[in-house]
């Protein structure tokens, strides 16, 4: 399929933006950028767990929700919830130490690392803030901390959900 090509061939950014449309459509969701929190809550686990399988194989274990949860439990003690999460988002490389990575060049949050040298955990982010028209938007109504946000409130659930998937197939 389309993300397993973009994975083996080191197309991250491309590869970020088919996931986000294979979860969109397995929630019948083809039209939206974002995804709400119940959504990832009840995403079905045989289906995140290939998604992140195909990351982990095709990034060497540097790339993946796993990768992600792993880092996220290391910092909040093994608790997913939002006490952790401005650590985590700057150990994967999307804040930096002082704020966001604002590019004041551009006005706008520095784009998402889409190659190798990114941080281990970096992607994927759900294709937030690369989905063609959502940067525009998000920057015309001033919004220049909304990726980040995004980000938590998706993935936070995203990890509680994989959570889940594992202890039932641990069962």
């Amino acid at each position: 399929n389309h993300l397993r090509y973009c994975l083996a061939t080191g197309e991250w950014r491309e590869a970020d933006i088919e996931t986000t449309r294979i979860m969109l459509a397995i929630m019948g969701k083809e039209e939206r950028v974002q995804f709400h929190e119940k959504e990832l809550l009840h995403f079905p686990c045989a289906e995140l767990q290939i998604i992140d399988r195909l990351w982990l194989e095709n990034s060497n274990g540097k790339f993946g929700f796993s990768v992600q949860k792993r880092i996220y439990a290391e910092i909040s003690g093994g608790e997913i919830n939002r006490n952790g999460w401005d650590e985590f988002s700057k150990r994967v490389g999307w804040r930096d130490s002082n704020n966001i990575n604002y590019d004041p060049e551009a006005g706008w949050i520095r784009s998402t690392t889409y190659d190798a040298s990114a941080p281990i955990g970096h992607i994927p982010v759900l294709g937030v803030g690369d989905i063609e028209g959502y940067e525009k938007s998000i920057r015309n109504m001033g919004w220049l901390s909304q990726d980040w946000l995004l980000r938590r409130n998706m993935m936070i659930p995203l990890f509680n959900r994989m959570e889940s998937c594992m202890e039932s197939t641990s069962n």
